[in-house]
């Protein structure tokens, strides 16, 4: 738009008007004047008249130069204000941020060329302004915009669309239209202001790409994500938990019961806690942050352990709009954990279990060295006296006592291992007593013994372990109680013709699933909680019964019971008596030899009860309490054809000082006697070459069948070499 011309100013067209009028009248009446005089004398009054004529002339001229001057003054303001109307809207017009496009509709609603462009939509379209007005919007909108968008324009006078222009140089570019019409002379004018939206595009597709990429990461992340409101409201929550809990993430954001059961009671409090903490904060200078560990319950009943970590949802200007938490699987840890801690129980349980072990095992040695004076010294009263009941009762309680002691060595895991040939239905049957205390009234146990003569070579303290161990494990699967059956039969294998002796526990208890049947022998698995099991029971029994050359089958399920079947071989032996390793008849020994004896034993009593009997019994005794003494008397040439010695001593160990005698004499017979004898023997003999052993409390007739064995085979080798 142009500035219009100025005008000249009222007053000075005012006297031009007066002036132009006055010399036209008084001129029309002067020379009007003349033309009469010419045609005529003139009288004085007509003088007159003419002067009064010019006189009201000048008056006129002079009221009509006021109103000119009034009129023009009042045109001249009016002008100024709509010049300066113009010169704002031209401002407005041009100095705008957005363009502005000006056209006008024909009767078809056809738009015209532009009338009027401002600069800006010259700048933005590329186009002189000559050229940008022989445009139409038709040329320009390229999506026809503002055609599909008329009808709403007409009825309503103004229209909000989006749509693409084009400029000079073809290309395109998203803009929005703010269109108005008014009615100019009865012809729709339209003016257009269009803003440019490639810079709002771009951060739009940015922010979506943006979210896109957020979601695609929440949607495949393995983490659980979600979002609580400033209303405590959960608002997001990520499909992962699908995959993790097996919930719905739908069905689980929309009920809220669900939400809150899904946590375990024990630690819901402690996560609201935490959100509300965080939910505190309306701003916050720098985001907080939460962590905490709390198991879920999945869809399936299962547990899972998260570690969630919560952290401030922030608006621009710092402004906490919510909680974002991110939840971690860290089941694998805990489980890692709690197995830590359940081994770190299992050592702890069997560190006490060793501290026990190693009181037993000293109780017993002490009580083994009573025992065998007590019963020893009986044995003699009944070699050289009448028998008598009161004898015979002592003797009873105490071998009942030596029983006892036997049963207390069970629980060291210490006895060394001494096999002999064994009934097993004797060895059952002797352990019933202790079964039936160890199971409770609620457990009924039945014993059914269909082998004929089960004998096994086998070491005792061992098998009753088992069936100890055994034993402990179905009370265990009957916590209300059951019925236990212990049986044992005697099996012929079709395969080659070979005799077992097969012994059953069959309870009746919970029985135990697949993947634990699996691991039932593995040391330290347990199924009972941390503190109340070692995981050691059945492994020892496997441990045991691999030892012994027996077969071990379990069959089990859920709710049905568990059967453990044990073969065990069968041996060849022409025993008569049950219990004992061979028939030693009477202790008495038709043909006394005159062989001399090293005795190395540190207990007093033992060593005197030892003395009387194997001098009683015409053998040369030589005895030491301790090993310096049993030096002392060999470096003094005492002579001796064979050695008897305790396996503990107060300076050392008997088959240390066995081992010193050998390297001097390799085929010295000896004979070892303990109450407890732990590693010793083990440590100084490999398998297959311990010399006998013999436990205390033992009797004569045990003793002497001994010595009169290792005597023997002596001699025989002797003569062999010979």
């Amino acid at each position: 738009m142009q500035r219009p011309a100025p005008h000249p100013p009222p007053r000075q067209t005012a006297i031009r008007v007066t002036v132009a009028y006055l010399l036209l009248a008084s001129g029309w009446m002067v020379i009007s004047e003349l033309a009469l005089r010419q045609l005529g004398s003139v009288p004085l009054a007509d003088t007159l008249r003419l002067l009064n004529g010019l006189l009201l002339v000048g008056l006129t001229g002079a009221t009509l130069f006021t109103l000119v001057n009034r009129i023009l003054r009042n045109a001249n303001d009016a002008h100024e204000q709509i010049q300066d109307s113009q010169l704002r809207y031209a401002a407005l017009f041009h100095g705008g941020e957005d363009p502005v496009l000006v056209f006008s509709l024909d009767n078809a609603g056809r738009p015209s060329s532009f009338t009027e462009v401002n600069d800006r939509a010259c700048d933005r379209l590329g186009y002189t302004r000559s050229a940008l007005l022989k445009k139409t919007i038709l040329d320009i909108d390229g999506d026809d915009g503002l055609r599909k968008h008329l009808p709403t324009l007409l009825r309503d006078g103004r229209v909000l669309f989006e749509t693409f222009y084009t400029d000079a140089r073809g290309s395109r570019f998203p803009v929005e239209v703010n269109a108005r019409g008014i009615d100019l002379d009865h012809r729709p004018i339209i003016i257009a202001t269009v803003r440019d939206q490639t810079h709002r595009r771009a951060a739009e597709q940015a922010l979506l790409d943006s979210e896109q990429r957020y979601r695609l990461l929440a949607e495949n992340i393995n983490d659980l994500v979600w979002t609580v409101s400033r209303e405590g409201t959960l608002t997001y929550l990520s499909p992962s938990v699908q995959r993790l809990l097996g919930h719905d993430p739908d069905v689980l954001l929309n009920d809220p019961e669900l939400q809150q059961h899904i946590i375990r009671d024990e630690h819901l409090p402690a996560l609201m806690k935490r959100v509300s903490r965080l939910l505190t904060y309306s701003q916050a200078a720098e985001p907080q942050t939460e962590r905490i560990e709390v198991e879920l319950l999945c869809a399936d009943g299962t547990t899972v352990w998260i570690e969630l970590e919560l952290s401030m949802l922030c608006h621009p200007g710092n402004q906490v709009t919510g909680v974002l938490g991110v939840g971690r699987n860290i089941q694998a840890r805990k489980r890692a954990e709690f197995e830590q801690r359940r081994i770190q129980m299992q050592l702890l349980q069997a560190q006490k279990m060793e501290a026990v072990g190693t009181l037993a095992g000293g109780l017993s040695h002490d009580l083994n060295n009573l025992l065998a004076t007590i019963l020893g010294n009986i044995e003699l009263i009944n070699l050289n006296a009448a028998p008598h009941p009161l004898i015979d009762k002592m003797q009873g309680a105490a071998q009942r006592a030596s029983a006892l002691v036997r049963k207390l060595l069970l629980f060291s895991r210490r006895e060394p291992h001494s096999f002999h040939l064994i009934n097993l239905n004797a060895a059952v049957g002797e352990m019933m007593e202790v079964m039936d205390r160890l199971l409770g009234e609620r457990i009924t146990v039945i014993a059914e013994f269909n082998a004929g003569r089960p004998i096994i070579s086998a070491d005792i303290g061992q098998i009753e372990q088992v069936l100890l161990n055994l034993a402990l494990n179905a009370r265990d699967a009957m916590p209300e109680g059951g019925q236990l059956r212990i049986t044992t039969r005697n099996i012929t294998q079709p395969t080659d013709g070979s005799v077992w002796v097969e012994l059953q526990f069959a309870d009746n208890g919970m029985g135990m699933p697949p993947e634990v049947q699996q691991r039932i022998f593995e040391p330290f698995f347990t199924t009972k909680p941390i503190g109340e099991g070692t995981g050691l029971g059945l492994s020892t029994v496997y441990g045991i019964l691999k030892e012994h050359g027996a077969n071990l089958d379990v069959k089990s399920a859920p709710d049905a019971g568990t059967v453990f079947t044990i073969l065990l071989p069968l041996a060849h032996t022409r025993v008569v008596q049950d219990g004992l390793s061979a028939a030693i008849g009477a202790p008495r020994i038709a043909n006394p030899r005159a062989d001399a004896l090293l005795l190395v034993e540190d207990e007093a009593a033992v060593r005197e009860f030892m003395t009387h009997a194997i001098t009683e019994f015409g053998y040369t005794i030589h005895a030491a309490g301790t090993l310096a003494e049993a030096r002392a008397l060999i470096d003094a040439g005492v002579p001796f054809s064979a050695l008897i010695t305790d396996v503990v001593l107060p300076d050392g160990s008997g088959p240390q000082l066995l081992v010193e005698l050998r390297e001097v004499r390799p085929s010295l017979p000896a004979l070892l006697i303990t109450g407890h004898a732990g590693d010793h023997i083990r440590n100084h003999f490999p398998d297959g070459q311990r010399p006998p052993l013999l436990r205390k409390p033992f009797t004569l007739s045990e003793l002497f069948a001994t010595l009169r064995e290792i005597l023997s085979s002596a001699e025989t080798r002797r003569s062999r070499v010979g």
